[in-house]
């Protein structure tokens, strides 16, 4: 999902979680199966089931097409669901991801419930923290840029219109860190034109955004055993990476280690912290895979040779990560300098 700020900006929302009751309407029921599902054979047919489910969930919204080009240059299909009442901020949701959910049989008024609650966590997200009066006042939004890494030859064209600077084969751009509540984030992107409307260049949002993500988006670092036991999505036990014995692991697991923020949000730029040395010291040497734009494995480096390492990520590219969430297909050693 994403939110649109006047004409030149895309302000992002992740649903985080949202728990049993969240976002329901009273008077809205998802239409059932049945004949619907046998008429609905193409996007197309799609779209317009889910846009005539929103126009009855949202009656006080007016619910328009739009074209959404995403990170790593993958471009959406979707419905913008816009308040009549305020015109400068409207949640999105992607048709085409969620016509592949009901190719693969999911049911329709599964998806349409899912889609509705969705949409009432990106409305509540952003009435409890976004004030768009606020977003051309630097002095008032200053304290909440932040930055992310993201594929510097997949994001060619992005980059073009963003302030940001190389990072190995990477690169690192800002954002705004809008809105977190419990049923997501909101975040806006730094334009070259938004930078402009402020009057600031690209070296003064990367030294406020190196002080402010470490505040914002605290580092955590949790064994790779978290993953398959699915509490990668859970709130880390410990408040800073830095306090992770990187030496101390369990019974039959290995010493793999993920590397992600408290909000699983963009915690792959976790790594730009000084989160790097502490790992270094505890491991001396090590390669970094990237997993996605969330999230870096910390492998030692008596577990895999890096040119392995590569082609694992490689593999997992292809099969396991959406193509919006790939980093890299590199693998990065890291060692400590005698």
């Amino acid at each position: 999902m994403y939110w649109g700020f006047d004409s030149q900006y895309i302000l992002f929302f992740t649903k985080q979680k949202t728990s049993a009751g969240d976002g329901c309407i009273s008077d809205y029921k998802p239409p059932k199966g049945g004949s619907d599902m046998h008429t609905i054979n193409t996007i197309k047919d799609f779209t317009v089931a889910v846009h005539t489910a929103l126009s009855a969930a949202f009656p006080a919204c007016s619910i328009e097409p739009v074209n959404v080009t995403k990170n790593n240059d993958v471009h959406r299909t979707g419905l913008t669901i816009c308040p009549r009442s305020n015109k400068i901020i409207a949640p999105t949701i992607y048709t085409d991801m969620h016509f592949d959910a009901f190719q693969s049989g999911q049911p329709l008024e599964t998806i349409i419930g899912q889609i509705v609650n969705t949409c009432m966590a990106a409305l509540s997200c952003a009435e409890k923290g976004i004030d768009t009066n606020n977003i051309k006042d630097f002095t008032r939004i200053k304290d909440k840029i932040c930055y992310k890494l993201v594929n510097k030859h997949m994001n060619s064209a992005l980059l073009t219109t963003v302030p940001h600077r190389d990072y190995l084969d990477l690169s690192i751009v800002y954002y705004i860190k809008l809105s977190q509540t419990d049923n997501g984030l909101a975040t806006l992107n730094v334009t070259d034109s938004l930078a402009h409307t402020w009057g600031v260049d690209e070296e003064t949002l990367f030294t406020l955004a190196r002080s402010n993500t470490p505040l914002l988006c605290r580092g955590c670092v949790m064994p790779v055993s978290d993953i398959f036991g699915g509490l990668l999505h859970a709130t880390p036990e410990s408040d800073t990476y830095d306090s992770f014995d990187f030496t101390s692991v369990k019974p039959g697991e290995l010493p793999i280690y993920v590397v992600t923020n408290h909000s699983n949000t963009y915690g792959a730029a976790s790594i730009l912290y000084k989160l790097l040395n502490a790992v270094a010291e505890k491991l001396d040497s090590f390669c970094l895979l990237p997993a996605s734009i969330h999230e870096i494995i910390i492998v030692p480096e008596h577990l895999g040779n890096p040119s392995e390492l590569k082609q694992l990520v490689k593999e997992v590219n292809g099969t396991e990560v959406p193509e919006e969430e790939i980093l890299s297909e590199n693998c990065y050693y890291c060692w400590t300098a005698n």
